[in-house]
């Protein structure tokens, strides 16, 4: 497929009114303006398809598809499938991004040999008279020298359990493709995005991180699936569908024995 925009932004959304105008806001204003944003909605059946044809309306950047499994890892497929951008992010539709993520990210990764590129994030609380703020990111305190070096497989490694996120980072789409990485796509299941994860740190040969926090989580929505009492499960489901997975990858050896 053809390269027509540098980035392809991908949002899976299900009932999502009460916060994605605030997600597509932080996305539509970015200043980096060159990119692709999908939507793929799983059949929302408040106002959110409502919101999104007022913004695809106002702004071309905006496809909206959609997807007949209620499954968070169908719809990030149906998007990277449908992606026709060299590089790909990822963007849940209750949270917000700052304004610059995509103008630093896609500037870490333009023109070298990266498959991806992650920075920090803040996760937040909404309070009722305030929004608290705390911060995080993919890389132990102990390991902080990797920041801002590029990461070979020995080092890449070593991050799989606490870099569990795919929504602050930027991907090569070739590499993806290249590695049949692939979300499963349980119904209604979580931590799909920590399968993904696994399988890009188990081929990637070459990554790097950055200590920007350019990427806003929520925490606290009752509706999200991740709060689900099955979320055990949904954990040892990721496990077993990377570990059926690991012969995809020259390196899957180095980190799932």
């Amino acid at each position: 497929m053809k390269n027509d925009t540098p980035i392809s932004i991908i949002m899976p959304c299900l009932n999502s009114e009460m916060h994605i105008s605030e997600a597509l806001d932080s996305i539509l204003a970015q200043t980096y303006a060159d990119f692709e944003l999908i939507v793929v909605d799983g059949g929302s059946v408040d106002g959110t398809l409502d919101l999104l044809k007022s913004r695809a309306t106002c702004d071309s950047r905006v496809r909206i598809l959609h997807s007949e499994k209620k499954s968070m890892g169908a719809q990030y497929n149906i998007g990277v499938d449908a992606a026709r951008g060299e590089f790909i992010g990822f963007v849940e539709s209750d949270d917000y991004i700052v304004p610059n993520m995509y103008e630093v990210l896609y500037e870490s990764i333009f023109g070298s040999d990266l498959d991806f590129v992650k920075s920090n994030f803040d996760m937040f609380v909404d309070l009722p008279d305030q929004r608290l703020f705390y911060a995080h990111g993919p890389i132990a305190e102990h390991q902080h020298d990797y920041y801002g070096k590029t990461l070979s497989p020995e080092y890449l490694c070593e991050l799989t359990r606490r870099d569990i996120f795919i929504w602050n980072g930027l991907y090569r789409r070739s590499f993806i493709a290249e590695n049949n990485i692939r979300f499963q796509e349980t119904p209604r299941a979580a931590f799909q995005d920590a399968g993904f994860v696994s399988q890009v740190l188990m081929c990637a040969k070459r990554a790097l991180y950055i200590k920007d926090s350019l990427y806003r989580y929520r925490k606290g929505n009752s509706e999200a699936s991740s709060s689900s009492a099955k979320t055990y499960k949904f954990v040892i489901d990721e496990f077993a569908y990377v570990n059926g997975k690991r012969e995809t990858c020259r390196a899957g050896r180095l980190y799932i024995n």
